[in-house]
């Protein structure tokens, strides 16, 4: 509530409003134009003034520190390790607290995801000075959501 926020792969919208009726201000990220035009008509009539940027993830610039950033189910869709690697360090410097929602299911995927440990993401945010704050696990029709709030 109040805060500057980051939503690191917007999408379609579904978790940007939530925010944009909490945040002081929000940032919206997310590399698919059509994406980000379905997010526009989920927030229109939505009173804060939110920025968009139409950009992937791990290309993002960081200019003004945010207080906190959320990704959900975007890292996933870094399939190159030096990809993921770049997209938290992204999010390490963009803020102090980061809410990370990601599949850790051990199961295969298309070419187009990469399902990582709960243990794999916490290493790669603990090396950019990151630590989970919280955690918690719900089984979502069989596959494996973690919950990890990163704080430095």
């Amino acid at each position: 509530k109040d805060r500057d926020v980051l939503e690191l792969g917007c999408g379609t919208g579904r978790i940007t409003v939530e925010l944009a009726q909490r945040a002081a201000r929000l940032t919206c990220i997310d590399h698919c134009p059509e994406m980000m035009a379905q997010n526009r008509k989920s927030t229109r009539g939505v009173p804060l003034r939110i920025t968009r940027s139409t950009v992937f993830g791990h290309e993002y610039i960081c200019r003004t520190p945010h207080d906190v950033c959320v990704c959900s189910l975007v890292l996933i869709h870094s399939t190159a390790e030096a990809q993921f690697r770049a997209l938290v360090k992204v999010i390490a410097a963009s803020c102090s607290v980061a809410f990370v929602f990601e599949d850790t299911s051990r199961r295969a995927t298309s070419e187009h995801t990469e399902l990582r440990t709960k243990e794999e993401l916490k290493d790669a945010f603990a090396l950019w000075g990151m630590k989970v704050d919280r955690e918690s696990e719900y089984d979502l029709v069989g596959d494996k959501i973690a919950f990890l709030k990163f704080v430095k």
